[in-house]
């Protein structure tokens, strides 16, 4: 389920067909990820893909935390804590996955969410 929106008076064309007024619409953030207008092989786990993909094409399908009025209030300390955490955990830990050939599992949700992921981790030894 994406962020619901209700059609305002008079109904609205959306993606060139015309729904009524008040009819509840949303488009799921995991959809939105997988568009191949967007995204290279939208299907494929590339986290790559953020540094070396063409970032115009997809900063126009990727909204994590909407946009506009009713845009998420905390994205920018969301924001600011995932470059904390992510950095300090880059920065002191290496990570590992044991099992090679493992696909994770993507739970559609509010937002697309992760299944389970059980990577090994191993402090990283002092540069000193």
């Amino acid at each position: 389920m994406g962020l619901p929106c209700v059609v305002p008076k008079g109904g609205r064309a959306i993606a060139g067909q015309f729904i009524e007024e008040g009819v509840i619409v949303s488009v799921p953030t995991y959809t939105l990820l997988r568009n191949a207008d967007a995204f290279d092989n939208p299907t494929a786990y590339n986290p790559d893909l953020w540094m070396t993909g063409d970032k115009e094409k997809m900063a126009k399908a990727h909204f994590p935390f909407s946009t506009g009025p009713h845009a998420c209030v905390g994205r920018n300390i969301a924001y600011f804590e995932q470059l904390l955490v992510i950095s300090t955990l880059v920065r002191l830990f290496d990570f590992d996955c044991p099992d090679k050939s493992f696909e994770l599992e993507t739970l559609e949700r509010f937002n697309s969410n992760p299944g389970e992921l059980v990577p090994s981790c191993r402090r990283r030894r002092p540069p000193f």
